[in-house]
């Protein structure tokens, strides 16, 4: 019986010029989709827009085209990747999607995805770096701070109903978040 063919193995640096061009990919398509939407076009889905545009960044600090990222570079870029993983799934669920899935910029996202995961192969100690990862951003930005900057990001009929189910709940958020979730300039 013949071998099933595969593909040849890609090497770091092969895999670090995939990155950076599917992310132009997925930034261009991202482009399009909000000029589109100022232009009229239907709404766009804002919070995937958010997430996708994270990991880009990410990729852009952390990628040089054609180099091979080095291991502490892919432990940052797993840690960026997984809220768009998540929101990607989340917004396919049929339980949970709340409009038409845009296939297209889903599939972009997850070649994107896909390549960061076999860079992360290439790691055997990856999670020694994301440990180290998780801890340093533990000490530069507070997870409360980086909700706060999330928030402020959200139109304020968001941040009120926000607001009001956390009264509701009883729950008590530290100051900066409390700041973020504010709804008028004076409060």
């Amino acid at each position: 019986m013949p071998e099933p063919h595969r593909a040849p193995a890609r090497s770091a640096a092969d895999l670090g010029a995939r990155l950076s061009y599917q992310a132009a990919r997925l930034d261009s398509t991202l482009d399009t989709r909000e000029h589109h939407t100022g232009d009229g076009g239907p709404e766009h889905d804002r919070g995937l827009h958010i997430l996708a545009r994270r990991l880009l960044a990410a990729v852009g600090q952390h990628a040089t085209p054609g180099q091979a990222p080095t291991a502490n570079a892919v432990a940052q870029l797993v840690l960026d990747a997984e809220p768009l993983r998540e929101a990607l799934a989340f917004r396919e669920d049929d339980a949970t999607r709340r409009r038409d899935t845009d296939w297209e910029l889903h599939s972009l996202a997850y070649m994107l995805l896909t390549t960061i995961d076999l860079l992360s192969a290439g790691h055997p100690e990856l999670d020694a770096h994301v440990d180290a990862a998780l801890r340093e951003r533990q000490r530069a930005k507070p997870f409360s701070e980086s909700v706060a900057a999330v928030l402020a990001d959200w139109p304020a009929e968001q941040r009120a109903r926000f607001t009001g189910e956390l009264a509701d709940l009883g729950v008590t958020l530290p100051s900066d978040v409390i700041g973020g979730l504010r709804t008028d300039p004076g409060a």
